[in-house]
């Protein structure tokens, strides 16, 4: 199973370095280079299982397109909130970086990668449950399945 990871960046060359990194390390990557554009890739893409957003945007900040995956699926998404803007932005979003893995641009792509695996590893792919499976409910009728 190849799990898929989602970018949502402004600027689309971080999207292309970002999408680039992580499949040269086996993931699919979707991209996206605004809120709305990653809200439809979402809903449509149900097996994303992390989703790597851009604090700082245009029209919606990354912050609204983590309220707005909650608000609509609830917590079934992990995050990862980078930024190239310092902690007056972060306090202007009204951001708990302890709720989230952040990481600071320009991207450090060793830290990047370690990132993504370790919050990969903790989550629910140790049982390869992806979020359309816990969403649905699914996620307790495959772990019983497998104790057969």
């Amino acid at each position: 199973m190849t799990i898929k990871i989602l970018i949502v960046d402004d600027e689309e060359f971080i999207c292309e370095e970002v999408s680039e990194t992580l499949i040269e390390e086996g993931y699919e990557c979707l991209t996206a280079i605004s809120v709305d554009a990653a809200l439809t890739l979402i809903r449509t893409n149900l097996d994303i299982s992390l989703i790597i957003t851009d604090l700082k945007m245009p029209e919606k900040s990354g912050m609204v397109l983590i309220e707005s995956v909650e608000n609509e699926f609830g917590k079934t998404f992990k995050f990862v909130v980078m930024s190239g803007h310092g902690s007056a932005l972060v306090d202007e979003v009204s951001i708990d970086l302890d709720a989230y893995n952040f990481l600071k641009k320009p991207l450090d792509i060793d830290k990047l990668i370690e990132t993504v695996s370790s919050i990969l590893d903790a989550s629910w792919h140790i049982n390869n449950l992806t979020p359309a499976d816990v969403y649905f409910g699914r996620g307790q009728a495959i772990l019983n399945q497998r104790e057969k």
